[in-house]
């Protein structure tokens, strides 16, 4: 297998345990696009082409086999004070994060912390929580990356909440405007405890230094989301919703719908929008569950949802999916994976 040399590397932002991988944070960083230039791609490989050579046990992060020639600084930890602002305790339940380019050169990274504690224990992160009793929301880390090669070196700047008050936040995406969108994977609310529903994404802008206002975009739909992604060609942002379809229990996992938000002004998403679901044009009630041919296209076809903000939810999670079936939506299975906008 041939190797390639870690200044070559293009990674992939990860985590494991509390330590955060930084040289693959340089390679996101140098492939997400900056702000009014188009994306760059990578090359595509497949199992076992990856020609990183044999891994070898890393002597900085013991935790971690990494490929020989590479190495692993530890910038977060959580439970523990931040390095770099001993007033905060790095929360924990990491979980879906992105890079973006700062004006002065470095990384900032902002990710999620899917904390899923009930109302009457949990704790915000921050001090301008949505919901007080809601332990969710993001932080936010500046990076700097110095040397090249190998001699490259990673320093963490600042490390801060810029989200709180939220709840199961699980992934979300980055968008062409340079933000962050945190989704909430739950609907719970008051009948669960909380002083507030739940069930919406939010929006973090990688320019922020400090804990943003929480402020929730109803028109994207309060349902139990997962992933999303952002056409950078025209501003629809397409997201995935996070249930199961269990035929024995039909009421309760009903499946999950896919969705677009349409916005009334692109890049703004609190000017307010549309909401549809996916269906399969021709054929109401689609089911992609079963029975289907890899790689067969089928035509699509989306329909409106009128009201993406019920007061139901928190009675029964599918209230926004079962308002698409009624016009013919399709069903999927979860819809956990990350959204990709494949190239033409």
């Amino acid at each position: 297998m041939s190797r390639i040399h870690r200044r070559d590397f293009v990674g992939r932002a990860i985590r494991y345990g509390s330590a955060l991988f930084a040289p693959s944070m340089a390679g996101l960083a140098s492939w997400h696009p900056a702000q009014g230039e188009p994306a760059r791609r990578g090359p595509r490989v497949g199992a076992g082409d990856g020609g990183y050579g044999p891994l070898v046990q890393s002597p900085q992060c013991p935790e971690f086999w990494i490929p020989g020639g590479f190495s692993c600084t530890r910038l977060s930890v959580t439970t523990r004070p931040s390095t770099v602002n001993p007033s905060l305790t790095v929360p924990v339940a990491l979980d879906g994060m992105a890079t973006f380019p700062l004006a002065n050169g470095n990384i900032r990274l902002i990710r999620n912390h899917e904390v899923a504690d009930p109302a009457r224990r949990a704790q915000p992160i921050g001090t301008k929580p949505w919901d007080p009793v809601a332990g969710g929301g993001t932080t936010s880390l500046e990076v700097a990356i110095h040397g090249q090669g190998n001699d490259l070196e990673v320093e963490l700047v600042a490390e801060y909440v810029s989200l709180s008050g939220t709840l199961i936040n699980c992934a979300g995406g980055p968008t062409p405007w340079q933000t962050w969108l945190s989704c909430e994977e739950t609907v719970a609310g008051p009948r669960q405890g909380f002083t507030k529903p739940h069930g919406y994404i939010f929006e973090v802008p990688a320019s922020a230094t400090s804990e943003v206002d929480p402020i929730p975009i109803p028109a994207m739909g309060r349902f139990v989301h997962e992933a999303i992604a952002v056409d950078p060609d025209t501003g629809i942002v397409y997201e995935t919703e996070d249930a199961w379809w269990r035929p024995q229990d039909p009421e309760r996992s009903p499946g999950a719908g896919l969705y677009r938000f349409i916005p009334n002004r692109r890049n703004e998403l609190h000017q307010g929008g549309r909401l549809q679901m996916l269906a399969i044009d021709g054929q109401p009630g689609y089911d992609t569950i079963t029975g289907q041919t890899p790689h067969r296209r089928l035509p699509v076809a989306w329909v409106d949802i009128e009201d993406p903000d019920p007061a139901e939810p928190d009675r029964g999670a599918a209230t926004v999916f079962y308002a698409g079936r009624a016009k013919g939506a399709a069903r999927f299975q979860r819809l956990e994976q990350r959204l990709h906008r494949r190239e033409a």
